[in-house]
């Protein structure tokens, strides 16, 4: 009876995401690098046996601020190093369309490397050293105009992230801590370089954006059923220090209401076909969002998808 209720509470979360408006992670990058992302076929199993490496592609639809249309198309790979150790590179195509014009290209670059350590059968504890790699300055411009955050297909910020997470049993609890190494934006939206355009007074100014860095908490419980794995918890990001911007006048500007916290309510669905191949998706949506979002990760609403193949390498 418990497992039915859970499963149908799970069900509903999933149909209110499908009408929720969504911040999402903090990037593409943050919250599934390394031991951050939730893979909760082989931490749940625990098993020695289990294939060690896998590539999967994962397509995502989402609609962003003022009805941006963004599709991302990640391919991934996590492979193996020694015993324990496991590498992980990911590299998403953007295209992303809105009322403004349309950008598309390759997305931030991310890399890992994760140890990870069963203390018992029941129990495991995993570390991770990630960086994120910008691929474009974030000034893509629509007939000479500079388009804003929403549509860039980078952050166009060199970022470190550190991750620790903590299973037991079906249960996952993670932490996470993204630091703005450099930043290299050169976005050059402001609203009136805009003039007579109704439609771009709504965007957030992000003119040579100076993002803050973040922090993230995630709680989450697995349910096992048969092929069937789901899963549903809450993940919590928060902006440290408030995001700055250039105004018209060259004098850089703190924007008021863009530190605090994202909270997210979270769940995900995975077919497993074989030992070798799974099927998954995965969505979100807020309980609580931060006031001013100039980095462009809005999002009202989100589907994700991935296929995985997992394999070893012939000794």
């Amino acid at each position: 009876m418990i497992k039915k209720v859970e499963l149908l509470l799970i069900i509903a979360a999933f149909t209110f995401a499908a009408k929720s408006h969504s911040q999402g992670c903090s990037d593409a990058g943050f919250c599934t690098i390394g031991a951050l992302n939730p893979q909760i076929i082989a931490d749940t199993l625990g098993n020695e046996k289990v294939y060690k490496n896998n590539f999967h592609l994962s397509p995502t639809f989402a609609m962003g601020e003022q009805g941006v249309t963004i599709f991302y198309y990640t391919p991934e790979v996590n492979l193996a190093v020694v015993k324990g150790l496991n590498f992980q590179a990911k590299m998403p195509y953007v295209y992303a369309y809105g009322n403004l014009g349309s950008n598309y290209g390759i997305g931030d670059i991310s890399t890992s490397l994760s140890y990870s350590h069963f203390l018992n059968k029941h129990s495991s504890l995993s570390f991770t050293l990630g960086s994120k790699i910008p691929t474009h300055n974030a000034a893509t411009c629509e007939n000479g105009r500079p388009l804003p955050m929403p549509y860039q297909r980078s952050l166009a910020t060199y970022d470190g992230i550190i991750g620790v997470k903590f299973m037991y049993k079906t249960w996952n609890f993670s932490a996470g801590y993204q630091r703005v190494l450099a930043n290299k934006n050169e976005n050059g939206f402001l609203a009136s370089r805009w003039t007579g355009d109704a439609d771009a007074q709504k965007y957030f100014v992000s003119n040579k954006l100076n993002r803050g860095d973040d922090m993230l908490l995630r709680a989450e419980k697995i349910f096992i059923l048969k092929k069937i794995n789901l899963s549903a918890g809450l993940l919590g990001i928060y902006r440290l220090n408030k995001d700055k911007y250039t105004d018209a006048t060259g004098v850089e500007t703190e924007l008021a209401g863009s530190s605090g916290v994202t909270l997210n309510i979270t769940g995900s669905a995975t077919y497993i076909f074989t030992p070798r191949s799974s099927f998954g998706l995965n969505f979100g949506f807020p309980v609580l969002v931060r006031e001013t979002r100039a980095d462009g990760l809005t999002r009202s609403m989100v589907v994700s998808l991935a296929y995985q193949i997992n394999f070893n390498f012939k000794k």
